[in-house]
């Protein structure tokens, strides 16, 4: 059986209903998983997303994660473009001004980084030889585009943007 993650702009007095019911389980607030699939990884992220808002995307460690360069990530992390501001318990949520359409992306249904921005962003602090491997990686299997790289890497560097990591 396949779930589906759905956000709600229904009252919750409904959502209350279905999910005593048990035939929606709260994933987390307005964002329900429909559906009696198991729990999975990817189900908390699609539903943190939708938590963040309209335009949230799955970034930093979160994405590498969900692009498969990684198998572990940490908390979930996502990102907000412009001046919205949102909470999410037990998320990590950046905010940036600077999130052209080419940083956006999908993949398995989640909203997320491009593949070149995920790996400038989650670069940061991390050692050269774990941003090499990432780099090869998404070269060889994602068809990672080394220009498309470099330009988010200039956009990303400079005046009032956080110091990069090894790229």
């Amino acid at each position: 059986t396949r779930a589906q993650i759905i956000e709600l702009g229904g009252s919750d007095g409904a959502i209350t209903r279905e999910v005593a019911a048990g035939r929606w389980t709260r994933a987390r607030r307005g964002v329900v998983v429909v559906g009696a699939a198991p729990p999975t990884w990817e189900q908390r992220v699609l539903a943190a997303v939708l938590a963040a808002g309209p335009g949230a995307l799955a970034s930093n460690r979160t994405a590498i994660r969900v692009w498969g360069l990684v198998g572990r990530s940490g908390r979930i992390e996502v990102l907000l473009g412009g001046s919205r501001v949102a909470v999410v318990p037990g998320v990590v949520v950046h905010r940036t001004r600077d999130l052209p359409p080419r940083d956006i992306a999908q993949r398995a249904g989640i909203p997320v980084t491009s593949r070149a921005r995920t790996l400038v962003d989650a670069s940061a602090g991390q050692d050269g030889r774990v941003v090499a491997a990432w780099v090869d990686d998404a070269t060889r299997r994602l068809g990672l585009d080394l220009v498309d790289l470099q330009e988010c890497l200039q956009r990303r560097s400079g005046p009032g943007h956080r110091p990069l990591g090894h790229l």
